[in-house]
């Protein structure tokens, strides 16, 4: 069999990274893959007897980049090395090759990474140097709604610092607006939603005009946004920022009088070149353009002329920089007619277009003067690459059509849902009135009326189920949910559900027959109980109700794998029952799921219990398989890894049967009166003496001046006014009296989820019953806590 080094040597020849083996003291080569070898100083070198700074740079001692040195006892280290005008990533791993102490470098090329992120950068300081002498400038993460900075030498400015989010940013600045109209028009329109959807819409830029209070003064300002892509997180941001415009004219009048043409073109310049590879000066009136920028390029720079006719200039750049297609598209929005009136107010306009040279680019006209009346009368003309800004914007697009198509669909499955629900809980409430209203109808006795009462009784257990299903279901759809983790004995929870579970099966005339586990190795664990007991549940439920008259369940259990702490069981659940089609089979863990349509009236199913089994089984890191064959069976295989509960408590093994409860004294909590009446009813007809108090705050005072020992058990309701449940029970546990830590107090209660039950173990409960109310349950607590 290989080692280690030949199997990792294998992989380096297949890699695209810079591998070499060096031995750690003499740094000779041990081994280079492919890559290594083609970058060797001499090409062509042997790398056997080699050492690595000769091989690879020609030095007669260590590079002076080498990580070795500067490891310092450490066996993995990292860094980034600038090799002309490229970036490297380089990794020094100490390790043992063939039996010698070695170190493995390796390094690949991350130029192109670290440019985009350069290129963000320079644009990101382009934008801020390039913005004039702002009242406000702020910069936003439109993706996160978040403040990431602000600035201007508006007084006013400081006051933005307490706004967290782009939204509140937006709503204080508003307050400054004293328009009603043009408040509302400015908080709607630069929200974070509205300038998402502007830059989806394929826009990058815009500003508006509005009157705000700057330093106590009312000014007509415009409030520009520049939208950009970060490449570091995908997130999208905004520069915002607004100018004071009321000298804009007589400040480009003096600028025009005490600029010469030399300092024009330096100032332009100096603004531009570091984004954009080409920039025109364009005279609006006379046609004529002046280069100011230039390319590095050489496919287009013969597309750059010193100076000349504009209209031409623009006319063989739609014909020969442009991929077909876009032609038109630069036709029109060069065209130095219309271009004036397209500019209105604006400070600059922009248009996006797949370059043959450059990949997809940017022109943007800026304007430069404007005459008396406002109108634009000469702009610059630049051109940029923007292949990397579109490919990011493609995928953010992307993920929101994905999250709006994920929000339909939510949508109509909640539409759907509700439409379920509604038929599938009306339908046995249809039952269950319909049977009472016949009842005082027809005042029917006897035999019919045990009947009537029977229907009713399935018919309310049925909505009880789904209603438990629906709860379940909601509960699990919530990714924060943590199942439990506790102790339990595997033997007694098997033995339980089996109980359970045998009733029904004799109910069906279907025999169950069982291991109850006893053959595992391993019963003491530690885990979620209730949710196990609910998976068996489910799958015994439905192997017993989907069986035929006179057939079988069989359930057996056995060890896949164990370590010190952790053993690994698989359940099998086999029936001999109507069996599923293998088209069927693909769905049945989807919810409402049922292969027949008649099963919800047949077989008083919700279609969610094989939903929650798998949910269940999923959120337990296990697995779950299934097996079926119509008219033959159904097999299921649960697998489910457990933690192994080395330190168990002794268990006490207290039967119930003949058990006598007549005569227990129990104080019953509950503050709704009707279910005070059937609870106490319950209780009374056992034999029980029953004690009664409407909330937590008066079971604690009842308890208290009660004397010890007079009571033998809380029954204990939840959700309570004044007082609830949990914090009686804390009361009653730090009472003063002896028998506050030893009361039995169970909670008797609507709120039946698992953690429902957690919680008020949690806060000292015994145990917890969930309504409606199960007599059999209740008697069988009540035994198991007489005295």
């Amino acid at each position: 069999m290989a080692d280690s080094s030949e199997i990792l040597e294998q992989v380096f020849e297949h890699s695209n990274q810079i591998i070499i083996v060096c031995d750690y003291v003499t740094h000779e080569i041990l081994y280079a893959n492919p890559v290594a070898r083609s970058l060797a100083f001499i090409p062509g070198a042997s790398v056997s007897g080699a050492v690595c700074h000769k091989y690879l740079v020609g030095l007669d001692n260590p590079c002076p980049f080498c990580l070795l040195e500067k490891m310092d006892g450490e066996k993995i280290k990292e860094d980034e090395l600038e090799v002309g005008k490229r970036v490297l990533s380089q990794k020094f791993v100490v390790s043992e090759w063939k039996g010698r102490k070695v170190f493995i470098e390796y390094a690949w090329d991350i130029t192109n990474i670290r440019r985009t992120e350069k290129l963000y950068e320079s644009q990101v300081s382009l934008l801020f140097a390039s913005i004039p002498d702002a009242f406000g400038i702020f910069h936003l993460d439109v993706t996160d709604n978040v403040v990431l900075g602000l600035n201007g030498k508006s007084r006013s400015v400081e006051s933005f610092r307490n706004c967290r989010s782009v939204d509140q940013l937006i709503a204080y600045m508003g307050r400054f607006i004293p328009d009603e109209a043009s408040q509302i028009r400015f908080v709607q329109n630069y929200s974070c939603e509205k300038l998402q959807k502007f830059f989806v819409d394929g826009n990058i830029s815009f500003d508006q005009e509005y009157n705000i209070i700057v330093d106590e003064v009312l000014s007509p300002c415009r409030i520009h946004v520049r939208l950009l892509m970060n490449p570091r997180n995908s997130h999208l941001e905004c520069i915002l920022y607004g100018l004071d415009i009321t000298q804009e004219k007589k400040e480009k009048e003096r600028m025009t009088m005490l600029l010469d043409e030399d300092k024009f073109r330096k100032k332009v310049f100096a603004a531009l070149e570091r984004a954009y590879f080409c920039v025109y000066y364009v005279d609006l009136t006379s046609g004529k353009f002046r280069e100011l920028g230039h390319t590095d390029v050489d496919a287009i720079k013969s597309f750059i002329g010193q100076e000349g006719d504009a209209r031409e200039k623009f006319k063989v750049m739609s014909e020969q920089m442009v991929e077909p297609g876009y032609e038109q598209v630069i036709t029109d929005f060069t065209n130095l007619d219309t271009l004036p009136l397209r500019m209105g107010g604006h400070e600059s306009i922009s248009v996006r277009f797949k370059g043959t040279y450059i990949g997809w680019g940017e022109g943007q006209f800026i304007a430069m003067e404007r005459d008396d009346n406002g109108r634009c009368i000469s702009v610059l003309w630049v051109i940029r690459s923007v292949s990397d800004e579109v490919a990011r914007e493609e995928v953010y697009k992307a993920q929101l059509k994905a999250a709006a198509q994920k929000a339909e669909r939510a949508s109509a499955a909640k539409s759907s849902f509700l439409t379920r629900m509604s038929h599938d809980i009306r339908t046995p409430l249809n039952g269950i009135l319909g049977l009472l209203e016949l009842d005082e109808m027809k005042k029917i006795e006897g035999e019919a009326r045990d009947e009537f009462r029977k229907k009713s009784r399935t018919a309310a257990n049925h909505l009880l189920s789904l209603l438990n299903d629906v709860l379940e279901m909601s509960k699990l759809e919530d990714a924060d949910t943590v199942l439990a983790e506790e102790p339990f004995h595997l033997y007694d929870l098997l033995s339980d559900v089996y109980t359970i579970a045998g009733l029904r099966a004799v109910e069906n005339n279907v025999t169950l027959d069982h291991d109850c586990g006893v053959s595992l190795k391993h019963r003491d664990l530690i885990g979620s109980p209730l949710y196990v007991r609910q998976i068996f549940l489910n799958l015994l439920t439905n192997a017993i109700k989907y069986n035929r008259h006179g057939g079988s369940v069989f359930c057996h259990s056995e060890m896949i794998s164990e370590t010190e702490d952790q053993v690994v069981y698989c359940f099998h659940v086999d029936d001999t029952g109507i069996g599923m089609s293998s088209d069927f089979v693909q769905h049945i863990f989807e919810p409402f799921a049922q292969e027949h349509s008649d099963a919800r009236s047949t077989y008083q199913g919700s279609g969610m219990g094989m939903a929650i089994v798998k949910r269940l089984v999923d959120k337990m890191n296990g697995h779950i398989e299934v097996h079926s064959e119509e008219g033959m069976g159904t097999r299921f295989a649960v697998t489910v890894p457990f933690k192994i509960n080395h330190n168990p408590l002794a268990r006490e093994e207290v039967s119930t049967e003949n058990v006598s409860v007549e005569g227990m004294r129990v104080l019953l909590v509950e503050d709704n009166a009707l279910n005070m009446e059937i609870a106490q009813n319950f209780l009374e007809d056992m034999g029980l003496v029953v004690t009664c108090a409407n909330n937590g705050e008066e079971a604690v005072k009842v308890f208290e001046r009660t004397p010890e020992g007079s009571l033998d058990m809380i029954l204990m309701d939840l959700m309570m006014p004044v007082m609830n449940g949990y914090d009686a029970t804390r009361r009653i546990r730090l009472s003063e009296k002896k028998d506050g830590n030893l009361i039995p107090i169970i909670a008797l209660s609507a709120n039946a989820f698992a953690e429902d039950a957690q919680k008020c173990k949690e806060v000292g409960m015994n145990g917890h019953l969930a309504k409606p109310i199960n007599v059999a349950q209740l008697k069988q607590t009540l035994a198991k806590f007489r005295k």
